[in-house]
């Protein structure tokens, strides 16, 4: 019989393909009975003086043809094969192979005598060209396996001597990262090469060593390695000769959960979802034979040797996995052909094609194809879906009910593809994809296209958030007058939550996923249960989780210590009797901050910026009782006039920095105190005209002032977690702008923005991009707290996030105006894990970041993509 070598969808694309012959041809025709194989040889039929068959998708052929890669049509014999070229400028040698297909898109290898390269080529481009893939750092030799829609797996090494190493490609990523699957968790533990033969949807097939038990040696064993799961699954040995060494599976393909290959020298079948294990499916008495490709129920290969190895009786085979017996069938040896072996197997509605190829007695190789109508199959059915319903987020394991599935069914659920894990004639598991709320039809698809839809099969519930919990509450107590200002710390609170204390309902004006400011409400003495009640009418109690006690007496004010200074940036103690430790400051209407926890009789504060003049200070305590000392503190209009000398004395290491700046001719001037101990870890401080000096030991003298000692003292000046000065303020940065390091971090000030704390994770990120010269430019906020531990800070050119989970990145331009609008870190992406990768694809900029739950990508000329 004869055949020709043809073009799908191929005739389109012409003006860049190669027409390698066109011979009358006689290929297939309906008069065939089902049931019969037909043998073709391929490659001399169309003119290749050598040839190989090596894998075949649907009715496309791809291999290699004088040394160059083909892809050929099965399914119309007027074309012709399409060379599909070589990569590289440099070597000698060329050459190139296509090794597998999956759709119109083919994977395989470049070769020169320099070494070897991975391509892609998608027979469906309208201006299609082979496309180099990337290899493992700087490796010589590389060659795609496998491929299952966008997912390319190979194997890649430095050179000749050197093990191998397995690495994925993504085509959907613009960068074409090269991963190293040896580095993905669960992946089998390499003791010296690994390879990877094939991919069927997330399922990986491939051959590693193992050492053997109490031995020296090693073997060989297939496995199988699920990217969604991250497991590996060991396939074992068919039978052990019980000599340590001799014992080796190898895993040479897959298709759905189900992988092939070969155990000491006997063909095997090996379905994932069958605890049973490898099946042998070999006929007795053969010596040697190797299972290569698997699609649905067909199984091909080669019995009775290597061909490659110049085994004159080797001989393609293939195996019905569908029948109980007689699924064993020796395919025919192409007339003037010594011997054959297929590598390649597809199935339609009504033929299944197996490829490979055939040697002649001088070892002269030539691609071959095998052709069986078949009896069209009858398309599938559903009769029912167990559980008919989940949540929309997805995950519900489901089984689907019916007849006529086919292994490498695809399954949808309202339109989403949905993860299968197992597929017999009458049902398939899967895993629900997230949805909407409400019924959406249920699609199963086999791989010859037969498909069949139950409407509304499959209802996606509304989802329900967690209830709230309340884990506390701080302060605990308070008097029964209310007024006491608690927060309420738990989980899963929403906006608009009701809180009630003892049955009385508390006002609050913030709150966050895990926390509610509130103002108690009067109450009668005892301990009372603390309520938080969701809008969705979940709540959460912690019972008696306030107490209310009596009054107590009410606060005095017998002095402010300092009573005058410039208006903001120094600190002061306030002295009096009843202060509770929740205690509020005001100094003319404007909050202090307190510096540490107050005692019953003295608070520590950081006077306001304020108005010029005496302005009233006010103690308010949490149950609201309040003292105030009438005009206590006087804010300088101007300073006061300085006599010629010191006011007070300046001593020790304060009084050498002071001294070193220039005394009182230097920026600080006149002393406005005297020194101050008592601060926190034995420091000291002494307030000047110009500013600050604070002292520590172990820490230098360092001078606070103006803006930056203001958010200083705001912080909690040295109790806070900047802690004490270790530098002064250092000015003439980019537009003005001035810092100062602390031991915990920095403060760094622009006119434009502002001071902002800069310090941790996100501090690091900030310098590396350049710090107020980069991209980011100056803070434009502290920072802020997020879920799950998280923190943000704004800045002027974009912002910084920073989690546990996937460390501190840059977001800023179109990808970051897309995440944000979609939830930012409370979006399904979950938090960024990469900054964005950039770089050049077809001349257009094009840039992918990476976020815990997917990828958002830009294009310069079409946007988020």
């Amino acid at each position: 019989m004869k055949t020709t070598v043809v073009r799908r969808g191929i005739a389109r694309l012409a003006p860049l393909l190669l027409i390698v012959g066109v011979l009358t041809a006689t290929p297939v025709t309906p008069a065939q009975a089902a049931g019969e194989w037909t043998v073709s040889d391929l490659g001399g039929l169309v003119g290749f003086g050598k040839s190989e068959a090596r894998a075949v998708s649907g009715s496309i052929v791809v291999g290699q043809g004088d040394d160059e890669a083909f892809a050929y049509d099965l399914a119309n014999p007027a074309g012709g094969a399409t060379k599909l070229g070589v990569l590289g400028d440099s070597g000698e040698g060329k050459t190139s192979r296509g090794s597998a297909i999956s759709g119109q898109t083919v994977v395989g290898g470049s070769s020169t005598s320099l070494g070897s390269r991975p391509f892609a080529y998608n027979l469906a481009d309208p201006s299609p060209s082979m496309q180099e893939l990337g290899s493992l750092g700087d490796d010589m030799y590389a060659f795609g396996t496998g491929v299952s829609g966008d997912l390319v797996v190979g194997t890649s090494t430095p050179d000749a001597r050197s093990p191998s190493r397995p690495f994925l490609i993504d085509l959907t990523d613009p960068t074409r990262r090269v991963t190293d699957l040896r580095e993905q968790p669960g992946f089998p533990q390499v003791l010296f090469g690994t390879g990877v033969s094939g991919i069927s949807g997330k399922l990986i097939s491939g051959t590693t060593y193992v050492s053997v038990p109490d031995s020296d040696h090693i073997e060989l064993r297939g496995f199988a390695y699920d990217l969604d799961s991250q497991k590996s699954h060991d396939l074992g040995l068919l039978h052990s000769s019980g000599e340590p060494g001799q014992n080796h599976s190898e895993a040479t393909a897959v298709s759905g959960r189900i992988v092939v290959g070969q155990s000491n020298d006997r063909a095997f079948v090996y379905d994932l979802n069958d605890s049973t294990g490898m099946k042998d499916i070999a006929p007795a008495g053969q010596n040697y034979s190797k299972a290569t490709a698997i699609m649905d129920r067909w199984v091909v290969g080669v019995t009775g040797g290597d061909l490659y190895a110049g085994t004159s009786r080797s001989q393609a085979f293939v195996y019905d996995r569908t029948k109980s017996t007689d699924g064993f069938e020796y395919l025919e040896v192409p007339v003037g052909f010594v011997g054959s072996e297929a590598t390649g197997v597809a199935a339609t509605r009504t033929a299944v094609h197996v490829v490979g190829t055939s040697t002649k007695a001088d070892g002269t190789l030539q691609a071959t194809v095998w052709t069986k109508r078949l009896a069209p199959a009858p398309a599938p059915t559903i009769t029912g879906i167990d559980p008919a319903s989940g949540p929309a987020a997805g995950g519900t394991q489901a089984t689907i009910a019916g007849t006529g599935f086919r292994q490498g069914a695809k399954v949808t659920i309202g339109g989403a593809d949905a993860t299968v894990s197992s597929v017999t004639d009458t049902s398939i598991t899967v895993t629900v994809p997230a949805g909407t709320a409400g019924a959406r039809d249920v699609v199963v698809t086999n791989p010859d296209g037969q498909g069949v839809t139950r409407t509304g099969g499959f209802t996606y519930e509304q989802a329900q958030a967690p209830a709230p919990t309340v884990t506390g509450i701080g302060p605990a107590s308070g008097s029964v007058a209310g007024g006491t200002l608690a927060t309420i710390d738990g989980t899963g609170f929403q906006q608009g939550a009701k809180v009630t204390i003892g049955g009385a309902e508390a006002t609050h004006s913030s709150m966050g996923d895990t926390w509610i400011q509130v103002r108690i409400p009067a109450g009668t003495a005892g301990a009372r249960d603390v309520v938080v009640t969701n809008p969705d009418g979940q709540k959460a109690t912690l019972a008696g989780g306030f107490t209310y006690q009596p009054m107590a007496p009410a606060p005095t004010i017998t002095r402010i210590s300092p009573d005058n200074g410039p208006i903001g940036g120094m600190s002061a103690t306030i002295t009096g009797t009843g202060f509770d430790q929740y205690a509020s400051v005001t100094i003319g209407g404007i909050t202090a901050n307190r510096l540490g926890t107050p005692t019953s009789t003295e608070i520590r504060i950081a006077v306001p910026p304020g108005m010029g003049g005496p302005q009233d200070v006010v103690v308010t305590n949490s149950d609201g009782q309040s003292a105030t000392l009438k005009q206590g503190f006087t804010y300088w209009v101007t300073p006061p006039p300085q006599p010629p000398g010191p006011n007070f004395a300046v001593t020790g290491a304060i009084g050498e920095k002071w001294r070193a700046t220039g005394g009182l001719d230097g920026p600080l001037g006149q002393p406005l105190d005297r020194e101050h101990d008592g601060l926190v870890r034995g420091g000291w401080y002494q307030m000047f005209t110009g500013g600050t000096i604070t002292w520590a030991p172990g820490v230098p003298a360092s001078i606070t002032k103006n803006a930056i000692r203001g958010k200083w003292m705001s912080l909690g000046a040295e109790n806070g977690r900047l802690g004490y000065p270790v530098t002064d303020e250092i000015c003439g940065i980019k537009d003005g702008g001035c810092y100062q390091g602390f031991q915990g971090g920095y403060l760094v000030w622009s006119p434009q923005t502002g001071t902002h704390v800069s310090w941790g994770g996100i501090r690091s990120v900030w310098m590396a991009n350049r710090a107020e010269n980069g991209r980011l430019g100056y803070a434009t906020s502290d920072e802020i707290a997020l879920t799950n531990g998280g923190f943000r800070q704004d800045f002027q050119g974009g912002s910084v996030y920073w989690s546990p989970a996937g460390g501190g990145h840059p977001v800023w331009g179109g990808i970051g105006s897309f995440w944000k609008a979609r939830g930012a870190e409370t979006s399904s992406y979950g938090y960024p894990t990469s900054g964005e990768q950039c770089g050049q694809v077809n001349g257009v900029e094009q840039c992918v970041q990476y976020f815990q739950r997917g990828s958002i990508s830009w294009n310069a000329r079409v946007g988020i993509f």
